[in-house]
């Protein structure tokens, strides 16, 4: 399973939600992050909850990553690496953002092969 998770408050509820489910204790679960030019900040970020998880008893693996726009990032990952399921937060931006720029929870749900659990 594949948590996408970018340290936004949308993204932490779809974290609290997921293990609230009951479905973390699948696993495995990796926590992906993606930042525009630091690996060290993506690996940063993706340490939050991967001891928020572990906290709760579940072991969670990063995968911090590089460049390009999170979204396609998150769910191309999803898709390679055959996961069972995407974890999301949805509606992050603004309804201005979204109208100019689109929203990553539109694309992945047009996108996505994988099936998504989103949390707003």
């Amino acid at each position: 399973m594949i948590v996408a998770f970018d340290g936004s408050v949308q993204a932490s509820r779809a974290l609290h939600a997921f293990l609230a489910s009951g479905l973390a204790a699948r696993g495995p679960i990796r926590i992906v992050t993606v930042h525009p030019v630091l690996a060290a900040e993506a690996a940063k970020t993706a340490d939050r909850a991967v001891e928020y998880l572990r906290f709760h008893g579940i072991e969670a693996e990063r995968v911090p990553m590089v460049g390009g726009s999170a979204s396609p990032r998150f769910l191309d990952y999803a898709e390679q690496s055959n996961a069972e399921l995407l974890v999301m937060g949805a509606y992050g931006q603004s309804s201005v953002s979204e109208f100019f720029f689109g929203s990553a929870t539109c694309e992945a749900l047009r996108r996505s092969k994988v099936p998504v659990f989103f949390y707003h």
